[in-house]
């Protein structure tokens, strides 16, 4: 017994009873009154195979400890400890219901943040993968960053991780959700449909930050003509939105289901515009729902900021100096959640994203001051007083 962890072993073969790691053993035999011991490491492949079935286990376990340490022992050896997360994929892919999550989507954010390099792309079928994602104002913008970010890490990792990915991604597809059929956006259909590129009233941040979904899709309508005007404005009132965010919504327990809301809602937002740029650049015919989708984004949000408060605090006056600050941070943030985790590097990879294609952007400062003040404010994820009390108001319908 490990007296540090509790571990258990059995002396006579040397097998893990009780805890993680798995001992190193190592052969013997007996020459006459000897014990000989053969020290010689395993050969590198056999360790490295070792430590990746570690890793499995500690994946099924979430011992995150193990897992570093099983990542570690790879870089020991001279392996590349990317090959952790590229068997990673392949075990899991298969094993996500719906297929593509938020941990696909920040993986190639993770890896940006650690300077690694990339170099396969999968343009070929990109555009085909981002019409079927903005089909619809579907699974509230998640597809369109998934497909953005399996192509990033395919990137990243390389073509063999390619087909994992790849299935999960088109899984999610399937499965997602259809916003535009719900009353909320079920104005966006008939918007798309209006689309002909003709709008030619100026663009202006300021008429999106309050509007409802319906007005903002026909905002966005008005000026059609004008797409990359358009979509600075409603980027710009999507930063303006997350940085003037009611942080009272995401407390209150006594509301509808329809009024629930979080930091979360708000940097979608942001992450779902990055993704509408990078994919619509590269395929320029989904420019009217990418943009009519975030004008669906700005409707949502709009009844829950509070453009009375004062902002100023979040002022940021170095730029680089703040999201390198940030995006150290991350490495070691402390959040237990996964979705937590996932998103605050993702928001972090977008704003970097966006003002890396336009530095000098008058929306710039409003975007920064959002980002700063997500990453300083509470976010409160469990409700157990809300559930409890729409759950009641939901059974006493069926009674």
């Amino acid at each position: 017994t490990c007296n540090w962890h509790n571990w258990k072993f059995d002396l006579d073969s040397g097998e893990t009873l009780v805890g993680g790691d798995l001992l190193r053993r190592y052969p013997v035999r007996i020459a006459g009154d000897d014990v000989l011991l053969d020290a010689t490491d395993p050969p590198p492949a056999e360790r490295a195979a070792a430590a990746l079935a570690g890793l499995r286990r500690a994946c099924e376990r979430h011992e995150t400890d193990r897992m570093a340490r099983e990542v570690g022992r790879l870089a020991q050896i001279g392996a590349d400890p990317l090959d952790a997360v590229r068997e990673t994929l392949r075990w899991t892919h298969d094993r996500f219901e719906f297929g593509a999550t938020h941990a696909h989507a920040a993986a190639p954010d993770w890896l940006a943040r650690g300077a690694l390099a990339g170099g396969l792309s999968y343009a070929e079928i990109e555009p085909d993968l981002a019409r079927a994602a903005l089909a619809h104002y579907q699974d509230f913008g998640h597809s369109a960053i998934y497909v953005l970010k399996t192509g990033e890490l395919i990137a990243r990792l390389g073509q063999g991780v390619a087909e994992p990915l790849l299935l999960a991604l088109v899984r999610s597809l399937v499965y997602a959700r259809r916003e535009d059929l719900i009353p909320e956006f079920r104005a966006y259909g008939p918007a798309l449909a209006r689309w002909d590129g003709s709008g030619d009233r100026p663009p202006n941040a300021a008429d999106f930050r309050r509007l409802s979904v319906t007005k903002a899709l026909d905002r966005a309508l008005a000026s059609s003509a004008d797409i990359p005007g358009l979509y600075a404005a409603l980027l710009e009132a999507t930063a303006w939105q997350m940085l003037n965010f009611d942080l009272d919504r995401q407390d209150r327990t006594a509301q509808p289901v329809s009024q629930n809301v979080s930091w979360l809602d708000f940097t979608h937002g942001l992450t779902f515009a990055n993704a509408v740029r990078e994919l619509c650049t590269h395929t320029p015919a989904l420019w009217p729902a990418g943009l009519l989708q975030m004008a669906c984004f700005l409707g949502r949000n709009a009844g829950f900021v509070d453009a009375g408060q004062d902002v100023s605090a979040w002022a940021v006056d170095d730029a680089p100096a703040f999201l390198a600050a940030a995006e150290a941070r991350l490495f070691d943030h402390g959040q237990p959640e996964y979705i937590v985790s996932a998103h605050l590097v993702k928001v972090a990879a977008a704003a970097r994203s966006e003002l890396a294609a336009a530095p000098n952007a008058p929306w710039a400062p409003t975007l920064l001051a959002a980002v700063r003040r997500f990453l300083e404010s509470p976010l409160k994820r469990r409700h157990a007083l809300r559930t409890a009390r729409q759950a009641l108001d939901f059974t006493a319908l069926e009674g």
